[in-house]
């Protein structure tokens, strides 16, 4: 019996430190090298990259085009983009406010980017000085209420009017940057609206059955012949 609790008990502890490795990780999608889509073995979650839907819109998607929907792609919530932003290891950086961001914290960005998609180049506006992930995410908006600035904004959920942006990047001169989610923490970062006909990136994203880390088959495994020894040796 002390020897069956103690293989238990590291089997546990394999099995316990196996589930706390979160994965982010770059997968293909048509081909080997394309890199179109991040997948999040924590949530089980596949992202599309961002740079796939840059001249769709809301609509567009949802009405079948691009062929998303058929490969079983949806518009991702603000709290999935939350979720996926803290399993990649970038919650210090999400902020209702711009960062001073370290050599560290740019590094860390640009990995996160690179794999979503950085769409920056596809606008005038920011091209060559922003570095960016950002797109519109479903049941959300920001709507106008009283006051001025960014202060007259709230958020609102299940808008069939326009939806709100998340954003994760960094202006390259200054050197500030961070990561915003509509709603979350009260933040109010992305707060501008596009219509639902309005071609932007977009955050699409499929299920997948999450992996049974190799962990646990071994914790099966193991379990099960400590049982057969143990029954063995009472009889």
């Amino acid at each position: 019996m002390k020897i069956l609790t103690t293989s238990l008990a590291i089997c546990a502890v394999l099995i316990s430190g196996g589930a706390a490795q979160a994965a982010i990780l770059e997968e293909d999608l048509y081909q080997p090298g394309d890199h179109l889509i991040t997948a999040d073995s924590v949530t089980g979650l596949e992202w599309l990259d961002l740079t796939q839907t840059v001249n769709l819109s809301y609509n567009q998607v949802n009405s079948g085009v691009g062929g998303w929907l058929n490969q079983g792609f949806r518009h991702a919530t603000a709290d999935e983009v939350y979720t996926l932003i803290f399993n990649a290891g970038l919650g210090s950086l999400y902020h209702s406010g711009q960062t001073n961001l370290t050599s560290s914290d740019i590094m860390n960005l640009n990995q996160f980017i690179s794999m979503l998609g950085d769409v920056a180049s596809f606008y005038t506006a920011v091209a060559n000085r922003r570095v960016m992930a950002v797109g519109i995410v479903d049941k959300s908006r920001w709507l106008a209420t009283t006051g001025q600035g960014e202060d007259s904004w709230t958020f609102q959920e299940g808008s069939l009017e326009a939806k709100a942006i998340a954003e994760v990047g960094y202006d390259i001169p200054l050197g500030i940057g961070g990561a915003w989610v509509p709603g979350q923490d009260g933040t109010i970062g992305g707060a501008w609206t596009l219509g639902l006909n309005d071609p932007y990136p977009q955050y699409l994203v499929r299920t997948t059955e999450v992996p049974v880390p190799a962990t646990a088959w071994l914790f099966g495994s193991g379990l099960i012949g400590l049982i057969r020894v143990a029954r063995r040796k009472a009889t």
